[in-house]
């Protein structure tokens, strides 16, 4: 039900969102990515998801397996999870 109302809300909003409640922003939309660097918006952390339509399975172990070997280390980050790549990036400060 939440990613429902959020997808109706700007990234700007949705990341005040996240923000506020202290959350990680998990997202399929790289556009989160950009606001945030280009913006230089302040932030709690963000996991962005790219992967194909055949991979979801695949996708949702890498992402398994990147909350439970970095956990809190990934606030401040901007995280992408492909299939077989895992990159973690410092959020601007």
């Amino acid at each position: 039900m939440l990613l429902k109302i959020l997808a109706d809300e700007s990234d700007k909003e949705v990341l005040e969102i996240a923000k506020n409640r202290e959350a990680l922003l998990l997202t399929e939309d790289k556009d989160f990515g950009t606001w945030v660097f280009a913006h230089c918006e302040k932030c709690i952390g963000i996991i962005y998801l790219r992967y194909k339509a055949g991979e979801v399975e695949t996708i949702f172990n890498s992402l398994h397996t990147t909350l439970v070997k970095y956990g809190s280390s990934l606030y401040n980050k901007f995280t992408v999870i492909t299939p077989r790549k895992l990159r973690i990036r410092e959020l601007p400060d």
